[in-house]
C-alpha cells in the first residue's frame, strides 16, 4: 500500500494519484463521523430532525406530496455532500501537487 502511495505522490499514474484521493477521503469521513457522534451541535441537529419528521409525518400530506419533500431534502443533501467532497478532493489534490515540487 505504500508503494501505491508513493506512485500516487509522484505522479507516475492518475489513476493511482484518484485512488488515493478516495482512500483519503473515505477516511477523512470516517473520522468526521466519530467526530460528529460527540459534538454537541451535530446531535441537537438530529434532533431537531427527528421532530420534524415526525411533523411531517402527523401532518396528513398525500403519500406524493411526502415523496416530493422527501426527494428535496435528499437533493439539498446531496448537493452539500458533493460540494464536501470536492473541496476536500481539491485540497487533497493541491497537498499532493505541493509535494511533487
Amino acid at each position: 500500500m505504500l508503494g501505491k502511495i508513493k506512485k500516487a505522490i509522484l505522479g507516475k499514474d492518475d489513476g493511482d494519484t484518484q485512488k488515493l484521493l478516495e482512500l483519503l477521503l473515505d477516511t477523512w469521513i470516517d473520522e468526521i463521523e466519530e467526530q460528529l457522534k460527540e459534538n454537541i451541535a451535530y446531535q441537537g441537529m438530529l434532533e431537531k430532525i427527528s421532530k420534524y419528521e415526525e411533523q411531517v409525518q402527523t401532518m396528513g400530506l398525500a403519500k406524493e406530496k411526502r415523496k416530493t419533500i422527501d426527494a428535496y431534502v435528499t437533493e439539498v443533501s446531496e448537493r452539500w455532500i458533493l460540494y464536501a467532497e470536492s473541496l476536500y478532493q481539491a485540497g487533497m489534490q493541491k497537498i499532493l501537487e505541493l509535494l511533487n515540487l
